[in-house]
C-alpha cells in the first residue's frame, strides 16, 4: 500500500510539474508570439497605422497575403524600431568601443536600399549578420545573433514583407570609427540623424 501511495504521489507530482511547465511555456509563447500574429493583429488597425502596408499586397493570392501579413507583424515587432516603419533606416547608434553607426536602408531602392539583393542574401544578413558583399555586420547595430533562431517560415515572411517596402532614396552615412565625442555607454537614438557621436 505504501508503494502504491508513493507511486500515485509520484505520478501526481510529475503530472503537476508537466502542467506547470506547459502553463509557463504557453505564457512565454503568448508574450513572444513569433510563430504567428496575435489574434488582435490586423494590418489596417490603428496600432499599426504608421507601419507601411503595401497597397499592392491586397490583390495577392491568399497564401502569399498571409505570408506578407505575418512578415508585416514580425517587422513591426522586431525591425521597425531600428529600420523605421518605412524601412529607410538612418537610426544612429553611438558607443566609444565601436564609434557611430547607422541602421541601413532596407527598402526596395536598388542602389541605396536592398532592392538589388537576392532573398538568400537578405536571409543571410538577417540570420547571420553577413552583408551582400560578405562583410560582417556590426552586432551592436544588427541583432543577427538574436534573429539567428528565426524559423524558415518567419524568415521568408519578413523578406516577403521587405520586398514590398516602397523604395526610399535615403543614403545612410557610413559607420564612423570611434571618436572622443562618442557615447560612454551604448546609446541608441530613436530619431533619424546624420550627425555622429553622442547628443
Amino acid at each position: 500500500m505504501r508503494w502504491l501511495l508513493r507511486s500515485r504521489l509520484g505520478v501526481v507530482l510529475v503530472f503537476g510539474v508537466l502542467l506547470l511547465a506547459l502553463d509557463v511555456g504557453r505564457s512565454i509563447w503568448a508574450r513572444v508570439g513569433l510563430s504567428r500574429p496575435s489574434a488582435e493583429y490586423r494590418p489596417d488597425s490603428a496600432q499599426y497605422a504608421d507601419l507601411i502596408w503595401p497597397p499592392d499586397a491586397r490583390g495577392m493570392p491568399a497564401e502569399r497575403l498571409r505570408m506578407v501579413e505575418r512578415g508585416h507583424y514580425l517587422y513591426s515587432v522586431s525591425c521597425a524600431i531600428c529600420h523605421r516603419t518605412d524601412g529607410s533606416g538612418g537610426t544612429p547608434i553611438s558607443w566609444k568601443p565601436f564609434g557611430t553607426l547607422w541602421t541601413h536602408n532596407i527598402t526596395a531602392h536598388p542602389q541605396v536600399g536592398v532592392g538589388g539583393w537576392t532573398d538568400a542574401e537578405l536571409e543571410r544578413a538577417i540570420r547571420s549578420g553577413v552583408s551582400r558583399d560578405g562583410r560582417q555586420l556590426h552586432w551592436q547595430g544588427m541583432t543577427w545573433d538574436q534573429l539567428s533562431n528565426l524559423d524558415e517560415e518567419d524568415l521568408r515572411a519578413i523578406v516577403a514583407y521587405m520586398r514590398l517596402l516602397p523604395p526610399v532614396a535615403r543614403v545612410v552615412p557610413l559607420p564612423r570609427p570611434p571618436a572622443s565625442d562618442d557615447c560612454e555607454t551604448y546609446t541608441f537614438y530613436l530619431e533619424k540623424s546624420d550627425q555622429p557621436g553622442c547628443r
